[in-house]
């Protein structure tokens, strides 16, 4: 028993730190994006996701972050018009509205255990990096549900991941993906794009029915 348990933290670990890593690796590029890639690569690679060869591309392509926020800045900015916005209403809503009751129910699912979002963080609760930070924050309880023995805590938690997955992050991620893979300049957000709806995409599959 203790063997499987320790299997299965060692699974949700790679599981929390790839979602944790993905949302850093959707802010404004830095030199610390070296660090997070490489972070990436031992993650997936752990976790045997199809989406380690995406990765392995990104460490292997350019990372000059002067480059690459030129990107950014087109695909999830602008200046007249993002050609991936980086937010979920935008593909679930009808006619492409920004802050729609998809929004407001993401931050039903942050503030029912008991989060929100920094008052430092400008973007509207949808957006990727807050949505990838909250399953990071969601996994990262279910290791200590598995810790303390606690089945029912981490059935409820499983079930939260679930939904919140089909709802939201999973329901809009290929659509995005498809987007950034469409209009990006470069070899690091077309990769990027892949590994998140792959990693996801599989992710939504593995978990517990």
């Amino acid at each position: 028993m203790e063997k499987t348990s320790d299997k299965l933290l060692s699974i949700e670990a790679a599981r929390s730190n790839t979602y944790r890593l993905l949302a850093d690796a959707y802010r404004l590029p830095s030199e610390d994006l070296p660090g997070v890639v490489q972070a990436l690569v031992t993650a997936l690679s752990q976790l045997e996701s199809e989406a380690l060869e995406s990765a392995i591309c990104l460490e292997n392509g350019g990372l000059d972050s002067n480059v690459l926020q030129v990107d950014y800045a087109k695909l999830f900015i602008g200046p007249f018009m993002a050609l991936a916005p980086p937010y979920g209403s935008i593909y679930l809503e009808d006619k492409r509205r920004l802050m729609g009751d998809s929004t407001v129910d993401v931050r039903q699912h942050y503030l029912s255990l008991g989060l929100d979002l920094s008052v430092d963080f400008k973007e509207a609760p949808d957006h990727i990096t807050a949505e990838l930070e909250f399953m990071h924050v969601l996994i990262n309880q279910a290791e200590g549900a598995i810790e303390d023995l606690d089945g029912q805590l981490l059935s409820e938690n499983i079930h939260h991941q679930q939904i919140f997955l089909e709802k939201h992050l999973g329901a809009w991620i290929t659509a995005f993906a498809d987007k950034m893979a469409e209009h990006a300049n470069t070899d690091y957000y077309r990769n990027l794009a892949t590994l998140t709806r792959i990693f996801i995409t599989e992710d939504m599959v593995a978990l517990p029915n």
